[in-house]
């Protein structure tokens, strides 16, 4: 009988709000966690770190099988430590298009692999790249993104957001047929430093806040061409202490791919808590990668020999992590229109 051996991780920004619920999850599952933040804790898991010292990083990074780095570094210091050192490191920082040429042309320079594109927002992503498979007549994907304002949110998550909404005077928008009891919704399209396409189709974002008097009043914002004055604060108010548990909120994504203007399919992705099914995704991610107890010996090769900058559809398939999302919580439903079928 095989005996399934412990992986280990190293999670950099475990003391904000994400950092926090991936380390727990990944420790729930088995995994033997360093938790790595820059305030001093007397936590027998926690490893002070500086991301400014080369020497420090290095040697934290190199103790694990896994990085897994929720914290923005403005030189890019823990993907670029791994990429030239070796390893594996899963991102969620959401690298803007510079951020990803900069890495992408390190590639060669060292045996490391980041990957990019990952937590619920891959398993997304994977979907996409599922139904392209399925429809390669495709001439257009689209990722539709329902979150409720009461949820938890870390400081990092909440600026992201008023970084989508306030990036333009006027967002276009489209109507989304979210699943009941949500239903369909007018949403935003958001861009910035979003993935811009999957493959060679281009990939359009949308946002639907919650609750519904919420979402109308950025509609009418952005209607006056004034949701990019949005104060920050209006955002971040509440968001520096760590909840003791994530939030359960009722949560649904929907990805859709189009020909012509005319939907062909979609699939929704739905679950309770942004930041639980966040922490959920991105341990499913790590087992694949590696191979864990949800995952096969050929799932976690798939990582092997990979290097440099990858998005995590390059590197796997809906099919390869799909038990162990379900498994985690997170419900994944195709639907396919008349027209396709």
């Amino acid at each position: 009988m095989l005996t399934y051996m412990a992986h280990t991780a190293l999670v950099i920004g475990a003391q904000g709000v994400i950092g926090t619920f991936i380390a727990r999850e990944f420790a729930a599952a088995g995994w033997r966690v360093t938790r790595a933040g820059r305030r001093t804790e007397d936590a027998s898991d926690f490893r002070l770190i500086d991301l400014d010292d080369p020497a420090d990083l290095r040697q934290a990074c190199a103790r694990v099988d896994l990085v897994v780095n929720t914290a923005h570094h403005p030189e890019l210091a823990p993907q670029r430590t791994v990429l030239r050192q070796g390893g594996t490191l899963i991102d969620l920082t959401e690298l803007a298009p510079p951020e990803r040429r900069k890495l992408a042309s390190m590639g060669s320079e060292g045996p490391g692999l980041v990957v990019a594109d990952t937590g619920l927002g891959g398993l997304a992503y994977l979907a996409i790249a599922d139904l392209l498979r399925e429809h390669p007549e495709t001439d257009t994907a689209e990722y539709a993104l329902m979150v409720s304002a009461n949820g938890s949110s870390g400081r990092a998550g909440a600026l992201f957001a008023h970084g989508l909404l306030t990036g333009s005077s006027h967002h276009p928008s489209a109507k989304i047929p979210f699943p009941e009891p949500s239903g369909e919704s007018r949403c935003l399209q958001v861009g910035g430093v979003l993935r811009e396409q999957i493959g060679e189709v281009p990939l359009r974002h949308y946002l639907c806040m919650q609750p519904r008097a919420l979402h109308r009043m950025l509609l009418a914002l952005n209607g006056a061409r004034l949701i990019g004055i949005l104060p920050k604060a209006s955002f971040t108010s509440g968001t520096r202490k760590v909840p003791a548990e994530p939030s359960r909120e009722e949560i649904c994504e929907l990805v859709a791919v189009s020909r012509g203007g005319e939907r062909i399919a979609t699939q929704t992705l739905s679950g309770r808590g942004y930041y639980r099914m966040t922490a959920a995704a991105t341990l499913v991610f790590g087992e694949a990668l590696l191979g864990g107890r949800d995952a096969t010996e050929a799932k976690g090769a798939a990582a092997r020999g990979k290097s440099g900058l990858r998005s995590i559809d390059e590197l796997i398939t809906l099919d390869d992590v799909r038990p162990a999302a379900i498994k985690h919580g997170i419900a994944i439903e195709k639907q396919t229109t008349a027209r396709a079928a």
